[in-house]
């Protein structure tokens, strides 16, 4: 109603909980915090009392509204006098269990097996009950017997209770001593203090969107104090009828004189609070909001409520946008064109081109459209965040899932970064190569005469006098000792020495046979479920890069090998990754992968298979080189 003539959003005085409004003031805090802490130790009871009117169901409001997206079952009963059996069937249906069995016991055993569903799925369950001084001993007891349900030793439920000061006495008495001593934490709700309840209503018209109107006069504060004892239900009732009747009266300010026009109007129907005594009665002994009332200087807390008093709006600074400079002066008197009605600046098909203002933006400016693009950045920060947020939160639920699939490709990167690393690191510790410095004979090259070129070569049979020996007018004996290739006398040979072939009879018979070199094996183990070559197999590797490199002719086998343990399919994959491990190991070291055999043959077949590492290797043989 005067939401609407105040520039309001809401009733921020309203009957009803909302905790959209809740204030924490110092005892509000306390309780809350010693419901957190009773949740955190997930046992026993809770126990919050107070008066009518001073935020319990508020406060219990606020917490389910704190336990929303966490692993906690909650269900809310309203107690109604129920009896023992009662509660324990309605404790059920609060659950979401079906309630029709035939006794006592089949209920029993059914909220059983759902609480310990829920705690073997993670979560835990909690009973919270509001009006609970309205329940009998036998029903409370009911409830401490609930507490006793245990999963491996560990409770099953947790009980809030919420109530009036009459649940303290009824929790203290003889009869529920057990249920005393499994109290973990108890609480009772205070009212407001007058500082308090200057706060309160400040906190409570802000969050409406006040800005000032209406504006409130000292001993405003007072009066409703007075009157309201500090309880925040007949806070909000007095502020309520006080912003109804400025806003019948149209006024922007709220005065002391409109507070007592209110409260008399609430005397007149019988809505005062009992402590409330009237002008014409005889006063009563002062209640303990009169005696912290006549404590407080009311001239220094109560100053008003304004728009000065409000914390400064925090707003985006507006994004830089470079200036353009003016338009050079014309030379002409003529006027100049018409603008544009529509648009400030006049369309660029219409003026001529000297005319137009050329944009021009400093060095150190940003340009429009980067601050453009700032000013989206800064409005929609938020989805930003959340889209790479969810984006990383996919790619590790898809990384989990694929965990065989996507090994193989983090192994090979460490296993890449692990060679390059060591390649890296032998350069660096290497001395640096000399420089080039030609190297200068230290006698001349001997003269060699020219020899006449060979005849060109021929399918068919060369004729006889083509095998015969060049005429010795042609050679020089001097420049064949010179040379040292053509001796003297030479008997006929069957093609000219430039084009000889020479054959494998002719090899043997020049040089002695030597043996091949025998084959070189070495063994790599790994660790459990690793592909990682570790460093101290670097130096054998190295024997076996050096082997192949000597004999371009020489091939490697290399064999992967997994322990028995665990899945065989799992094993055979396992031990394919640790060959091709050390296959890119050699790779890396400048070995192509064509002269490798690679394969994997899952676990090895060995009568002892005691030891922690045996099965977990990678053989490789190098072959005898073909020579």
């Amino acid at each position: 109603m005067y939401e609407r003539f105040y520039g309001l959003n809401a009733d921020p005085f309203r009957l009803s909980p909302d905790h959209r409004f809740c204030f924490n003031h110092d005892n509000f805090a306390k309780a809350k915090a010693y419901i957190d802490y009773a949740l955190h130790r997930a046992e026993g009871f809770v126990m919050i009392t107070g008066r009518p009117g001073t935020g319990k169901t508020t406060l219990v409001h606020d917490l389910l509204d704190r336990l929303t997206g966490q692993d906690v079952k909650v269900a809310t009963l309203m107690s109604t006098r129920l009896g023992a059996e009662d509660l324990l069937r309605m404790t059920a249906y609060a659950f979401g269990l079906d309630t029709r069995a035939q006794n006592k016991a089949m209920v029993l055993q059914g909220l059983l097996d759902f609480l310990s569903q829920q705690y073997q799925y993670g979560k835990r369950s909690l009973l919270i009950i509001d009006e609970s001084q309205d329940l009998s001993a036998a029903a409370l007891e009911e409830l401490r017997l609930l507490t006793n349900l245990q999963h491996a030793g560990q409770p099953l439920l947790q009980i809030v209770l919420i109530g009036q000061e009459s649940l303290r006495d009824l929790v203290r008495s003889r009869e529920l001593e057990q249920l005393h001593q499994r109290l973990l934490a108890a609480w009772h709700l205070e009212a407001l203090s007058p500082q308090e309840l200057i706060g309160y209503i400040q906190h409570r018209l802000i969050k409406a969107g006040w800005r000032g109107d209406p504006e409130i006069k000292p001993g405003v504060m007072e009066a409703i104090y007075r009157f309201s004892g500090g309880v925040p239900r007949m806070i909000n009732l007095v502020s309520s009828r006080l912003l109804l009747h400025s806003f019948i009266e149209e006024a922007h300010v709220v005065t002391l004189a409109d507070v007592e026009f209110v409260l008399g109007e609430l005397r007149q129907e019988e809505l005062t609070p009992q402590q409330f005594v009237a002008d014409n009665e005889a006063p009563a002994e002062p209640s303990a909001s009169d005696i912290a009332a006549a404590k407080v200087d009311w001239a220094q807390i109560d100053c008003g409520l304004s728009a000065a008093m409000l914390p400064p709006v925090k707003t985006a600074p507006a994004p830089f946008v470079s200036t353009p400079p003016p338009p050079a002066a014309r030379r002409d008197d003529s006027p100049p064109p018409p603008k544009n009605p529509f648009h400030d600046e006049a369309p660029h098909w219409e003026a001529p081109p000297a005319a137009a203002p050329a944009r021009v933006a400093t060095n150190n400016a940003p340009s429009e459209s980067l601050a453009s693009a700032q000013l989206l950045l800064a409005k929609h920060w938020r989805l930003a965040l959340l889209f790479s947020l969810i984006l990383f939160g996919a790619g590790a639920a898809l990384y989990l899932r694929q965990f065989v699939a996507w090994r193989p490709l983090l192994d090979h990167a460490q296993q890449w970064i692990s060679s390059s690393t060591t390649t890296l690191l032998t350069y660096l510790d290497s001395p640096p190569a000399p420089a080039f410095t030609p190297v200068i004979p230290e006698t001349p090259p001997p003269v060699i005469n020219p020899v006449p070129a060979p005849p060109p070569l021929q399918t068919a049979p060369p004729a006889p006098v083509a095998l015969m020996p060049p005429a010795p007018e042609e050679t020089n004996a001097e420049s064949a000792r010179t040379i040292g290739t053509i001796p003297p006398v030479a008997p006929a040979i069957a093609a000219p020495p430039a084009f000889a072939s020479t054959t494998e009879t002719d090899l043997s018979a020049a040089e002695p046979s030597a043996a091949p070199p025998p084959p070189l094996t070495v063994s790599v183990s790994f660790a459990r479920n690793s592909t990682i070559v570790e460093k101290q197999f670097f130096a054998p590797l190295a024997e076996v890069v050096a082997r192949l490199t000597q004999f371009p002719t020489a091939r490697g086998t290399i064999t992967g090998y997994s322990d028995r343990y665990g899945n065989a399919a799992y094993n055979l994959e396992l031990s394919r990754r640790r060959a091709n491990a050390v296959a890119d190991y050699l790779v890396a070291q400048g070995i192509t992968r064509a002269r490798l055999d690679v394969s994997g043959l899952g676990p090895r077949d060995q009568p002892d298979t005691s030891a922690d590492t045996t099965g977990r290797v990678v053989e490789l043989t190098v072959n005898a080189p073909t020579l």
